[in-house]
């Protein structure tokens, strides 16, 4: 059997993997509290350090790191500045993480999804396109023909 860090140790099912960073956290999707998404990243990185000196270290490892890239991102995408997070990295997580700009998803489809925007629908346009209805005409020879009846018979 194939061991799976996601399901095992966070509960997230094949199906939703690779989790956004929202599931990733155990986050309602869009939650902009920095609080909020700051205890869920510690709460989850202490649960995948008690199972960190087990037979599955590395996958703990990129657990740990992908945990604090999606607190970074998401309390970036909060508002968050930078310099007033409260981050302290395990020291597994400071030997992956290399860049200052780490905070930027690694992965694409761990992006968090904007909702839809809201649209409003448009009435309904008149337009003033030519057709092939030919009543124009119809009303102009049935002018022109009454016209004529009304002359001949003015003339006799």
């Amino acid at each position: 059997m194939i061991f799976d860090p996601y399901h095992q140790w966070l509960g997230i099912p094949p199906a939703e993997q690779p989790p956004d960073y929202y599931r990733l956290l155990g986050l309602s999707q869009f939650e902009s509290d920095p609080d909020v998404i700051d205890n869920a990243a510690d709460q989850r990185m202490a649960h995948i350090r008690t199972v960190q000196a087990g037979e599955h270290s590395d996958d703990a490892g990129r657990l740990l790191n992908e945990v604090a890239t999606a607190r970074r991102a998401l309390l970036v995408a909060a508002g968050e500045p930078i310099r007033e997070m409260r981050v302290v990295p395990p020291p597994v997580i400071a030997e992956v993480v290399e860049e200052p700009h780490s905070y930027l998803p690694r992965r694409p489809e761990m992006l968090p999804k904007p909702p839809p925007p809201k649209t409003t629908p448009s009435p309904p346009q008149k337009h003033l396109e030519h057709t092939n209805d030919n009543s124009g005409l119809t009303w102009f020879l049935f002018f022109l023909a009454c016209s004529w009846v009304l002359w001949v018979s003015a003339t006799q």
